[in-house]
């Protein structure tokens, strides 16, 4: 038997604390390039007023290494 939980926690800075866990688990960062923020943008998922740059320093994403 398998189960699913899923956390979420409130934070003042959700992109510092995102990297903090990505470099935790040791996770992969998933590109992101100007397709993808215009695809979401296009689909509605996001508006320009939305939109940040966010330093990654180098870390990992919410992709599972290996």
């Amino acid at each position: 038997m398998t189960s699913t939980i899923q956390v979420c926690i409130d934070c003042a800075n959700a992109h510092d604390q995102a990297d903090w866990w990505a470099e935790t688990l040791g996770w992969v960062l998933e590109p992101t390039d100007q397709d993808f923020i215009d695809s979401l943008l296009q689909q509605g998922y996001a508006t320009p007023e939305q939109l940040m740059e966010h330093g990654l320093k180098g870390r990992g994403s919410h992709l599972p290494s290996g």
